[in-house]
C-alpha cells in the first residue's frame, strides 16, 4: 500500500486561507495561491470550520448540459491568450457557472491538477488579495506553536453544574456535575 506524504499547514498559511476564503470564494483558485491541492485546501477549511462560501451562484451543482458543454467550448476558445493561458473567471461569466465548477469540468481534458492549475491565468485584482494575506505587519504571530499551549481542563477548579449551573469544586474536565445532582440523578432511576 502506499503512503502519503501528507505537507503540515503552517500558521501563517491557515491565516492565509482564513483571510481569503470569503473574498476569492474558488477553492481553485486558492489552492493555486496557496501552491497546495484542491482537496487539501478544503480538508483544511473543514478542520478549522470555515463557514461555506457564500456564493452568488445558487444553482449548485446542476448537471452540465451538452449545449453547456458547447458553450464552454467556445468560451473556453474565446478565453484562452496565445501562451495558452486560460481565463478562467470569464468563462464562469459567460456560462453562470462558478470558477470552481469550470475547473472541475476542465480537470477532464488535463492529465493533473497541477497541470490545469498552470493553465489558469489569476487576475491581479485576485493575487492582490492573497498578496495582502500576506502582509506581514503583525509582529506576533496568529497561532501558538504547538506544544506551548498547557491545556488546563484536567485542574482542579471551581466549575458550574451544567444541571443547576450552581459552582461547585471540580476535580477535572471529567467532573461537570455536582454531588447533590448527582445524588438526586441516581435517586431518579
Amino acid at each position: 500500500m502506499t503512503q502519503i506524504q501528507r505537507k503540515p499547514w503552517k500558521p501563517e498559511e491557515t491565516e492565509r486561507l482564513i483571510k481569503t476564503w470569503d473574498e476569492i470564494g474558488s477553492i481553485v483558485v486558492i489552492s493555486i495561491l496557496l501552491g497546495r491541492s484542491q482537496s487539501s485546501v478544503q480538508t483544511q477549511a473543514s478542520r478549522i470550520a470555515l463557514p461555506r462560501r457564500s456564493e452568488q451562484l445558487q444553482r449548485h451543482r446542476r448537471r452540465w448540459s451538452r449545449s453547456e458543454e458547447r458553450q464552454l467550448e467556445a468560451s473556453l476558445k474565446a478565453n484562452t491568450t496565445g501562451r495558452g493561458m486560460i481565463d478562467i473567471y470569464s468563462i464562469a461569466e459567460d456560462l453562470n457557472r462558478s470558477v470552481d465548477a469550470i475547473a472541475a469540468k476542465l480537470q477532464d481534458s488535463f492529465a493533473s491538477e497541477a497541470e490545469l492549475a498552470e493553465k489558469i491565468d489569476i487576475p491581479d485584482h485576485i493575487q492582490e488579495i492573497m498578496d495582502r494575506a500576506l502582509d506581514k505587519d503583525k509582529k506576533a504571530q496568529p497561532y501558538a506553536e504547538r506544544g506551548t499551549i498547557k491545556d488546563t481542563r484536567y485542574k482542579e477548579r471551581m466549575r458550574n453544574c451544567l444541571t443547576c449551573e450552581n459552582p461547585f469544586w471540580s476535580e477535572g474536565a471529567h467532573n461537570r456535575i455536582c454531588d447533590r445532582c448527582k445524588k438526586q440523578h441516581d435517586s431518579d432511576d
